[in-house]
């Protein structure tokens, strides 16, 4: 090839078909890479990375000691507004390698990658393109490790089963026995965390509108009874659960619109790159998962038909239906920064979105190269270097080096962890505090006891934690400052003095935290 040539020659390969997927391929495994590093580094920091981190391992220890998290005899202790899912899968592992904050996290980063791999695999079946599934995998890590998903909560299980019943019966044609299997992980999923149901929302609406009546039917049913069955089962045996679960979480929520808007403006800027190109350079893709009309009517009588006789891409419809959910219900929580879009609105979209990337366009590059830069851009935001430098690694070490397991203390919920480690009684979990904000509820034996004896179980455990105040049966109490208790602030002044400050900071999640040692007084 003659030199004078080489400048067309570049163009023509900038333009080709293959140029492009190694560009998202290479800069998908340097991503990875770095995903992996940034995870590995936090499941190895010995603190917690988030103030109710160590909750989950309370739960953990009551299982595998035998006792039932969801009864009067270990609440406000155990206290949890998530289903029990996630501690049942813990158990093994806690029983084997130990009821750790590191195993926790393992065990968080093994559902990273099974939802990860789920996503890409999704992108796969339908492209056939390594490269664009690699691609999407490098954005679901990220979306799945920031924010704390790496920490010890069962976030990352739920998203697994959200994407699971969700891209299963597609993957399966929606065959009987795919809305089979995905309606019992709907249920899983619901006692993982109640809102990761909405991939079954989603997928029962599209089944019954666009693939057919009779299948959506059968697909409610089917989960309707798997609920129905083991309903009885959680009442029966966990009789705080349904109330704890359910009515916690309506207890719990706190809306705020401009909690919200300040997440879409975030996501908007996170993920403008790809935006524009949904917008532009794919214009045409878009139209096409747009709903199509066949014949322009309604079919209600027959039912093995749709109810809407249209064409409409399932990969947008769920992104959709998501983002409409946030927009509406979950995003004005303000107990929750975004995760909610990382687990169910971005993972959504970026499948439709590679599914539909062109790569064979003579902007191929251009566009692949704006993907990547896309990429590391909310990879620096979300995984940024700074959050594995622990600048209080002093602090921490002092406070940890302050703890005296042969002392009886009254616990501080930023080292739940480390109390539970060292067999220390735990006697605030970090949402303990949330037993004590439920609303009365009606009294109904279908879901669980009365509110009065709610009422006075949280009664008697503040009580109980008073009088070991005034009686100076603490040898230590640790106080985080500025954060609401159960018990009386006023009693610990009076009987005891403060001999020690910590100041710790938790960079993943950009926390900060005052604890105050009090000892008896002279």
């Amino acid at each position: 090839m003659k030199i004078e040539n080489f400048p067309q020659f570049l163009k023509t390969k900038i333009g080709s078909y293959k140029i492009p997927f190694v560009v998202l391929f290479v800069g998908a495994v340097v991503s990875m890479l770095y995903s992996v590093y940034f995870a590995k580094s936090i499941i190895d920091i010995p603190y917690e990375i988030g103030l109710r981190e160590g909750a989950p391992q309370v739960l953990t220890g009551l299982l595998l000691e035998g006792k039932n998290p969801y009864v009067f005899e270990n609440n406000p202790l155990a206290y949890n507004t998530y289903g029990i899912l996630h501690n049942f899968v813990m158990v093994p592992f806690a029983f084997v390698l130990g009821n750790t904050l590191h195993i926790h996290r393992w065990v968080s980063f093994l559902f990273i990658l099974l939802s990860t791999s789920v996503g890409a695999w999704v992108i796969f079946h339908r492209r056939g393109s390594i490269s664009l599934s690699m691609i999407g995998a490098a954005f679901f890590m990220i979306g799945f490790i920031g924010l704390g998903g790496i920490g010890s909560g069962p976030t990352t299980l739920g998203t697994f089963l959200f994407l699971s019943t969700l891209y299963i019966p597609y993957l399966r044609s929606f065959d009987n026995k795919s809305l089979i299997f995905s309606a019992f992980l709907a249920l899983l999923a619901l006692h993982t965390k109640a809102y990761n149901v909405l991939a079954w929302g989603i997928a029962v609406s599209y089944i019954f509108l666009f693939v057919s009546k009779k299948k959506g039917m059968q697909y409610a049913l089917y989960f309707l009874g798997f609920f129905l069955v083991t309903f009885p089962i959680f009442r029966l045996f966990f009789p705080l659960y349904l109330v704890n679960v359910f009515g916690g979480n309506m207890s719990n929520t706190f809306r705020s619109l401009e909690h919200l808007l300040e997440q879409l403006k975030w996501l908007t800027i996170y993920f403008s790159p790809i935006l524009l190109l949904t917008l532009f350079a794919f214009g045409n893709s878009f139209i096409k998962s747009l709903p199509q009309p066949i014949r322009g009517k309604i079919n209600i009588a027959a039912f093995d038909e749709p109810l809407l006789e249209i064409s409409f891409d399932y990969f947008l419809y769920a992104p959709i239906v998501a983002i409409t959910a946030f927009i509406v219900v979950l995003g004005s929580h303000v107990g929750n920064y975004l995760s909610y879009t990382y687990e169910m609105v971005v993972s959504t979209f970026l499948i439709w979105f590679f599914t539909n990337y062109d790569t064979k366009k003579t902007f191929g590059f251009l566009t692949s190269m704006l993907i990547v830069a896309n990429l590391f851009a909310w990879q620096y935001a979300t995984l940024n270097p700074k959050m594995l430098d622990i600048q209080s690694s002093f602090a921490w070490e002092k406070l940890y080096k302050s703890i005296d397991p042969s002392k009886k203390i009254l616990n501080s919920p930023v080292f739940t962890s480390r109390a539970v480690e060292l067999g220390i009684p735990v006697v605030d979990s970090g949402r303990s505090i949330y037993f004590y904000t439920m609303k009365p509820f009606p009294e109904n034996l279908l879901l669980g006891p009365s509110y009065e004896e709610y009422l006075q179980t949280g009664e008697e455990y503040a009580r109980s934690i008073n009088a070991a105040i005034t009686n100076k049966e603490y040898d230590m109490i640790y106080v985080t400052k500025e954060m609401d208790v159960f018990y009386d602030l006023g009693l610990v002044q009076a009987n005891y003095e403060m001999t020690d400050q910590f100041i710790v900071y938790m960079d993943a999640t950009n926390q900060k935290w005052v604890i105050q040692l009090w000892e008896p007084n002279p």
